[in-house]
């Protein structure tokens, strides 16, 4: 009888023999049971230990390697052995969260051990997205392809740190854009690196604000907060009205994106004070006024077109004239004030024109009697007698008009 043995997978040929030297019979394959790969003797390798920055170089590259052995800790050859990679949030793989294959990338899914019981070429495992993730590495049970995969030794955690401050993908941001002078706006920077991974753990002195506008002091920033997710806020005010633009650098880094930002001056409606309401003017044109914010522009409108302008003086004073045919009128106002703020309307004035005084009658002449002074006499102011007069008659006077006699002349 032949004893046949073997560790390792074969087939083998066997065939009986005699104590002569001849063969008996044909040879007869044998299968010998392989050695059986065992998940508790064998390891998964990374390298390195430390975390790595997100990124797709090299330098952001760990490599992974697996090592199979049987259950007397001999390698095994020939065995395929799977990879993984999914979020570090689960004790098992089931339960931990899959990953975007387009942010994580495994450079292959498998390998096969050779003679030393190894891949006979690394996996490589980069990301663009940072946090902890856990690399899984399995083998199929040969002896039977219906069992699920055994998981070799434990699986591999590494940390992916999130990379620099990106000057093209952080952002910011400024609340409102127009705001009241002396009121407060706040000022937001979005901080990621190139990848979009929020840059957390910053401190005020990471940064450096710039609120310009031509002529004017710079902005002063100040309430930091770290608002969370990468996300940091100040805020600002200005006491006069102007726009500025608004920059940072962060970590050294100038963010690219820049915000502007308008304080205007609350702009409340001017007053228009001439014509008086309930009155009655003859000028033409009408003469109106009133009082306004210093160096505004007042406009004076009627049923919504603009009638005249006037520019509000240092003492507060404005005035503009307007055409106005007879009859009534209701007028009203605003002022739009330099940096372009436009206030609301003013309270309507109500008014009447007439321009033509009513007609006054005229007095008749009342006729001569023919008993009355006749053309060459005058009658003497006290009624006394007439005395006769070579003086020519000068005409007929205007009723109520005062007239002189020059006697002597």
């Amino acid at each position: 009888m032949a004893w046949v043995s073997a560790c390792a997978l074969m087939v083998m040929g066997v065939m009986a023999t005699l104590p002569s030297p001849e063969a008996v019979g044909d040879w007869a394959p044998v299968s010998v049971p392989t050695r059986q790969p065992s998940p508790t003797n064998s390891r998964l390798l990374m390298t390195p230990d430390g975390p790595l920055l997100v990124g797709e170089d090299a330098a952001s590259t760990y490599t992974a390697d697996a090592l199979v052995r049987d259950r007397s800790n001999r390698v095994v050859a020939g065995i395929t052995v799977s990879f993984a990679v999914t979020w570090a949030d689960g004790d098992s793989r089931e339960s931990s969260s899959p990953v975007d294959p387009e942010l994580t990338t495994l450079s292959a899914q498998e390998c096969v051990t050779d003679s030393t019981g190894r891949c006979g070429s690394v996996v490589g495992l980069t990301s663009e997205a940072a946090g902890d993730f856990k690399l899984w590495a399995t083998i199929a049970d040969p002896r039977d392809q219906r069992r699920d995969a055994d998981i070799v030794g434990s699986p591999a955690t590494v940390t992916f740190s999130v990379g620099p401050v990106s000057s093209a993908s952080s952002r910011l941001t400024v609340n409102p854009i127009r705001q009241v002078a002396g009121e407060e706006v706040t000022v937001t920077i979005a901080a990621t690196d190139q990848y979009l991974n929020a840059v957390t753990g910053l401190s005020e002195q990471d940064f450096t604000l710039r609120g310009r506008s031509a002529g004017l002091t710079d902005l002063v920033f100040t309430d930091f907060h770290e608002e969370g997710a990468g996300e940091y806020s100040f805020t600002t005010t200005s006491q006069l009205a102007a726009s500025f633009t608004v920059s940072a650098v962060v970590s050294g880094v100038a963010i690219a994106q820049t915000a502007e930002v308008e304080f205007f001056t609350d702009v409340a409606a001017p007053v228009i004070t001439q014509p008086v309401g309930g009155s009655l003017i003859s000028l033409d044109p009408a003469a109106i006024s009133g009082s306004g914010l210093p160096g505004a522009t007042v406009t004076v409108r009627e049923d919504g077109q603009e009638i005249c302008a006037g520019l509000v003086d240092d003492a507060g004073a404005w005035s503009c004239t307007a055409s106005l045919s007879d009859g009534e009128h209701t007028l009203i106002a605003s002022q739009t004030d330099l940096a372009g703020t436009t206030s609301p309307d003013s309270e309507p004035v109500t008014f009447v024109v007439q321009r033509v005084s009513p007609t006054t009658p005229t007095p008749s002449v009342p006729p001569v009697s023919p008993e009355g002074p006749m053309p060459g006499q005058l009658v003497a102011p006290t009624g006394g007698s007439v005395v006769t007069s070579s003086v020519e008659p000068l005409g007929w006077a205007a009723f109520g008009a005062m007239i002189k006699a020059l006697v002597g002349r």
